[in-house]
């Protein structure tokens, strides 16, 4: 019986359209679903995938300025746990530094000599603060209280933790620049060229 039943509606003039018109409304319906879930994504994925595509390869510029106004800048790269930069006090040239892992070298004349007791700021300053993944640990615990887009067309996202202020600017979903400020410290870390840093060797 259901068989008969079948071939009557095959028989029908308006069986063909009413299938033909019934697949395509299920069809678009599918794909306007699809779509709609696809726009509600990328916010928070946008903003994992700008920290996820940051490896220990990257150009950078890190200045710290002390209660005391004094300004302490390094400028150099990183590769991996290569670090080569130079630091200056108030911008005078204070010394040419090689780190690799922990094992801090200085340049004197055309010779590298191991240091044991160098210091990047000064005993009180956390290094960790130019440490990417620790900024990133921070953000994680903290509180979003501000985010806007500036008039370049960067963004501007404000985080608050305790004592911390972070500011974390970004243009085209890449990190241009961390400002932080603690009680004691007003820290701006700049990077480019992030992931495009080749290998170095530094001769001793």
């Amino acid at each position: 019986m259901k068989w008969e039943k079948i071939k009557e509606l095959r028989k029908n003039k308006y069986t063909k359209p009413l299938v033909f018109f019934g697949f395509y409304i299920i069809f678009f319906t599918f794909v306007f679903v699809l779509a709609g879930s696809n726009d509600v994504v990328p916010d928070n994925k946008t903003e994992e995938d700008m920290w996820l595509g940051i490896a220990n390869n990257y150009e950078y510029l890190y200045e710290v300025t002390s209660n005391e106004n004094q300004m302490i800048s390094l400028e150099g790269k990183k590769y991996s746990n290569k670090d080569t930069f130079i630091k200056k006090t108030n911008n005078i040239i204070d010394s040419e530094v090689y780190i690799f892992y922990d094992k801090v070298s200085i340049k004197q004349d055309d010779s590298w000599i191991e240091s044991d007791n160098f210091v990047l700021i000064d005993d009180k300053f956390n290094n960790q603060y130019f440490d990417i993944k620790y900024i990133k640990d921070l953000i994680d615990e903290s509180e979003l209280v501000d985010s806007i887009v500036n008039f370049d067309g960067s963004k501007s996202d404000t985080y608050a933790i305790e004592e911390l202020k972070i500011e974390v600017i970004s243009e085209e979903n890449k990190l241009k620049k961390i400002i932080i400020t603690d009680p004691l410290y007003n820290i701006t870390l700049q990077y480019r060229n992030i992931n495009k840093v080749e290998d170095f060797v530094v001769e001793k």
